[in-house]
């Protein structure tokens, strides 16, 4: 990482917005009824960062949006994965939302070089993260398919066919997550 590489956590909660900056522990707070949103774009455009992670929660679509319109390097993460980097880390998560601080370390883990995109190495992290984010989708609809299996009778047959289709998406999430772990173990260094 480049000494002027700056990572912010943005938690948004409710009418609060915490905001921590990595390296470093610079970390400030606005209340929105006393702060306008547009402050806050503007301190965060001051610290010209290199990436603002934010959970995706509904919370902050908004908050999110108007971000993005200013052209901030902002990334949404959704859950799932933020849980997993907490399992990697021991960190511990909140309920909800996330804490800035730990969104920054977040960010900072996975932060790619400059020129990374171009590299061979980087193509394949971006085709198992993205496979990674498609089996999740596929695993949560299922799960979301069995639980309603209940409350709709469906036969035993499509039941046990939903939990053999769990079984065989879970192998899989662990199967690329195997293959992402070099990724995550190079970045820390």
């Amino acid at each position: 990482m480049h000494e002027l590489e700056k990572i912010i956590g943005l938690c948004v909660d409710r009418s609060i917005i915490d905001i921590q900056v990595l390296p470093g522990k610079e970390y400030h707070q606005f209340d929105l009824e006393k702060s306008d949103t547009t402050e806050v774009c503007a301190y965060l455009k001051n610290l010209y960062p290199t990436l603002i992670i934010a959970q995706q929660t509904k919370l902050a679509e908004d908050f999110v949006a108007m971000l993005q319109q200013s052209s901030l390097p902002l990334v949404m993460v959704p859950d799932r994965p933020l849980q997993h980097f907490a399992e990697q880390t021991h960190f511990t998560l909140k309920t909800g939302t996330a804490s800035s601080n730990f969104l920054a370390h977040f960010g900072l883990s996975i932060l790619p070089e400059k020129d990374m995109h171009k590299a061979p190495e980087n193509k394949a992290f971006n085709a198992l993260l993205s496979r990674r984010l498609q089996l999740i989708e596929m695993l949560m609809a299922e799960k979301n398919r069995l639980m309603l299996s209940g409350y709709y009778a469906v036969s035993a047959y499509v039941r046990q066919n939903i939990l053999v289709h769990i079984d065989w998406l879970e192998q899989q999430l662990e199967e690329v997550d195997l293959h992402l772990k070099p990724f995550w173990l190079s970045s820390k260094t």
